[in-house]
C-alpha cells in the first residue's frame, strides 16, 4: 500500500491523494466483500459463478468507463499518468523478440552464482516456492468432494505427483530465463464454490493469459496504482488475519511468538532474513520441545505381559508372574525387566534415559536381567549410544547377569558396535536379538533354570509309563521335522491330532499390516511334551486356521494321532483315553489360567 501514500504530507491538501485512496479503498472492500453481498441476490448458478470475479474488477471496469464517458479517453488517460495513477506505457514488443536478443549462454555472468547472496537468495526462493505450492494444494483441494482425501488414501489427487509435475514446470521455466513461481490450486477450488462443473474456465484464462503474453501487449501500464495497492494490502491483510489473529489463542505462547518475530523480521530486513530466523528459532524449539519428551515410555516384568509367546507349563507360569507377596515358591518375578523406548534418542534426551534406567538397575534388589527394547527407535546419535555404554557399564557393576538389546534396526546396530562393544568389563556381555520376543524366551529358559531338551523324548503329564507305551502304539505315525519345516498348512482338513515329544514347535497366524499386506506372526510356541490342533478337532473345524512349523536347532518328532486311532483308543483303552483329554485340558486350563492372572496383574 505504500505505493499510494504520499511521501509528502502537503499532498494531502491536494484531492487527487483523497480520490486516489478512496479507489483503493473501494477495491479493497470490492475484493473482499462485494462479492458475498451481491451473490444471494443473483438467483443463476451460472451468473453466481462470474459475479464474484466481475466484483473483484468492477473498480477497473468503473475507471474505465468513467474516462470513456468524459469523451477523450486517451488524452484524460496521459494525464491520469501523469499525476501518478498508473504506471508509464512501455514500448510494445513481443516477449519472443526481447527473448531472442538476451539469450545467449555468451553473456551469462556465471560469477554471479558465487555470490552468496544470490546462492541464499535462490534456496529461499526455491524452497518457499515448494511450501506454498504444498499448502496450497493440502488447503484447497479439500473444498472438492471428489479429492477430499489427500496423499493416496482414496482421493484422486496425489500430492508427490503434484509435486513432481510443479519441479518439471520449474525447470522449463528456468530454460527459458523464467522465474520459479507456483499458480494456486485455488483457482479450481473457487470454481468449484462459485458451481462451475467444468474446467473449461481454467482453459479459458490460461487461453487469456497465454495470448497477451504472446501478444506482447504490456499489462501493468494499465492497471491502476490504486487497485494493484489495495491487492497487495488485501494479501497483507489475509496473511496476518490468518496466521496472525485466527490463531490467538489456538497456537502456543511460543510458536506464536515465533510467527509474530519472523513476520516483523521480514517487514525490518528482507524475506532471506526471516527465513533464515524461522529455520534457526524452529530448531531451536523442536530441541527444546524434544529434550523434554522422555524416551522410556513402558517398563515393566512378566507381571506387566511381558512375557514370551511360548506356552508354558503352571508351574513355570506361576513363578514368572506370580509372587503372592513372596509366598509363591521359587518366583523369578522382577528379575527380568523390559525397558521399552521411542522416537529418536539424542543429546536432549539421553540424560534422562540414562538416569532413569540407572535408577532402575541400583534400586532393584532382585534384578538380573534387563532388556531394552529399540523396535520403535528412529534414531540414535553418538552421545546418546555413549549413554547406553554408560548404562551396560552400570550393568556390570552392579553384577547383572545378562544384558540386551532387541528390535534394533540395521543403523542402531551399528552405532552399538561402535561404542558398546568397547565398554570396560566383560560381564555381562552385550546381546543383540531380532525381536522382544526372542530375548524373552532365552531369559525365560535363563531364569526358569531351564535345561537343553530339544533331543529328549518326553513323556506327557498325567500318563504312566503303561499309558504312554499304549498312546505310542496307537498312533498311526511319527513325524520327524527339521527346523523351518511345515507340519500342518493354512486350510488343511482337521483329521486329529499330534503329540510334540521332541523338540519345539511355532504357531502361525496371517495377519494385515499397516501397509495392507497379509504378513505371517508367530501367536505362540510350544515345547515338548505337548498337545497339538486339540482346539481344531475338538470344537470340530473342518480346516485349520493356523500353520505349525518346527523351531530349534533340532527340529521336532510328533506322534499323529488320527481321528480313527483315538476312537480305537477310546474303545480300546477308556482310561488311557481320559488321560489323555486331561492333558488336553490341562494344556487349556494352563493358558487360560495364565491369562487371567495377567490381567489381573495389570488391573492391579
Amino acid at each position: 500500500f505504500y505505493i499510494l501514500w504520499p511521501t509528502d504530507f502537503t499532498a494531502f491538501h491536494d484531492w487527487k491523494t483523497w480520490a486516489q485512496l478512496g479507489l483503493a479503498l473501494y477495491s479493497l472492500v470490492s475484493m473482499r466483500y462485494l462479492g458475498n453481498w451481491v451473490k444471494p441476490y443473483v438467483k443463476s448458478r451460472n451468473l453466481q459463478a462470474i459475479t464474484s470475479p466481475l466484483c473483484l474488477l468492477s473498480p477497473i471496469l468503473v475507471f474505465y468507463s468513467v474516462l470513456l464517458c468524459r469523451g477523450n479517453f486517451f488524452e484524460d488517460l496521459e494525464w491520469v499518468r501523469s499525476i501518478g495513477w498508473m504506471y508509464p506505457a512501455m514500448q510494445h514488443e513481443p516477449f519472443y523478440k526481447v527473448w531472442s536478443e538476451t539469450l545467449r549462454f555468451s553473456q551469462i555472468e556465471w560469477s554471479t552464482l558465487l555470490d552468496p547472496s544470490v546462492v541464499s537468495s535462490l534456496i529461499v526462493l526455491a524452497a518457499l516456492t515448494s511450501l506454498s505450492a504444498t499448502l496450497s494444494i493440502i488447503g484447497t483441494v479439500p473444498v472438492v468432494p471428489c479429492a477430499s482425501n489427500i496423499g493416496g488414501l482414496g482421493g484422486k489427487v496425489d500430492l508427490d505427483k503434484e509435486l513432481a509435475v510443479l519441479g518439471s514446470g520449474q525447470v522449463m521455466a528456468g530454460l527459458m530465463t523464467g522465474l520459479p513461481g507456483y499458480t494456486q490450486t485455488a483457482l479450481s477450488a473457487n470454481l468449484y464454490i462459485f458451481g462451475g462443473t467444468h474446467r473449461l474456465a481454467e482453459f479459458v484464462a490460461t487461453g487469456f493469459v497465454v495470448l497477451t503474453m504472446l501478444s506482447g501487449i504490456p499489462v501493468a501500464p494499465f492497471i491502476p496504482k490504486f487497485f494493484l495497492g489495495a491487492v497487495f494490502l488485501n494479501l497483507g491483510l489475509s496473511f496476518c488475519k490468518t496466521y496472525l489473529v485466527d490463531n490467538l489463542g489456538l497456537m502456543g505462547a511460543e510458536p506464536y511468538s515465533c510467527m509474530c518475530f519472523i513476520v516483523f523480521v521480514g517487514l525490518w530486513r528482507d524475506l532471506t532474513m526471516a527465513v533464515a530466523v524461522g529455520i534457526v528459532m524452529q530448531i531451536v524449539l523442536m530441541v527444546r520441545q524434544a529434550a523434554a519428551i522422555n524416551p522410556v515410555y513402558q517398563c515393566g516384568s512378566f507381571d506387566g505381559g511381558f512375557i514370551s509367546s511360548r506356552i508354558r507349563t503352571m508351574d513355570e507360569a506361576s513363578r514368572l508372574r506370580w509372587d503372592l507377596n513372596g509366598r509363591q515358591k521359587n518366583s523369578v518375578l522382577h528379575k527380568l525387566e523390559v525397558v521399552r523406548l521411542q522416537g529418536p534418542i539424542f543429546f536432549g534426551n539421553c540424560p534422562s534415559l540414562e538416569d532413569d534406567v540407572e535408577s532402575l538397575i541400583r534400586l532393584s534388589p532382585v534384578l538380573s536381567h534387563l532388556v531394552l527394547d529399540m523396535s520403535r527407535v528412529t534414531q540414535v546419535d553418538d552421545s546418546a549410544a555413549r549413554a547406553l555404554a554408560r548404562i551396560l557399564t552400570t550393568a556390570r557393576s552392579e553384577k547383572l547377569s545378562r544384558f540386551a538389546v532387541a528390535g534394533a534396526n540395521d543403523s542402531l546396530r551399528t552405532q552399538f558396535e561402535k561404542h558398546l562393544l568397547t565398554c570396560p568389563g566383560t560381564s555381562p556381555s552385550f546381546e543383540l536379538f531380532p525381536a522382544l520376543d526372542d530375548v524373552l524366551e532365552v531369559y525365560e529358559d535363563d531364569l526358569l533354570a531351564s535345561t537343553d531338551v530339544e533331543s529328549q523324548s518326553l513323556r506327557p503329564e498325567r500318563l504312566s509309563d503303561e499309558q504312554w507305551d499304549i498312546v505310542r502304539g496307537a498312533s498311526s505315525a511319527e513325524v520327524n521335522l527339521q527346523s523351518g519345516e511345515c507340519l500342518v498348512n493354512f486350510g488343511k482338513e482337521v483329521d486329529g491330532l499330534w503329540l510334540l515329544v521332541r523338540g519345539n514347535m511355532a504357531m502361525e497366524t496371517m495377519r494385515a499390516s499397516i501397509c495392507g499386506a497379509r504378513q505371517e506372526h508367530i501367536v505362540a510356541k510350544y515345547a515338548a511334551p505337548m498337545v497339538i490342533g486339540a482346539a481344531a478337532f475338538f470344537i470340530g473345524a473342518v480346516r485349520h486356521a493356523f500353520r505349525f512349523r518346527a523351531r530349534g536347532k533340532s527340529g521336532a518328532t510328533l506322534l499323529v494321532l488320527a481321528q480313527a486311532d483315538l476312537e480305537a483308543l477310546e474303545r480300546s483303552h477308556p482310561c488311557t483315553y481320559i488321560a489323555l483329554l486331561k492333558n488336553v485340558l490341562g494344556h487349556w486350563a494352563a493358558v487360560e489360567s495364565n491369562h487371567l492372572r495377567w490381567r489381573a496383574a495389570l488391573s492391579q
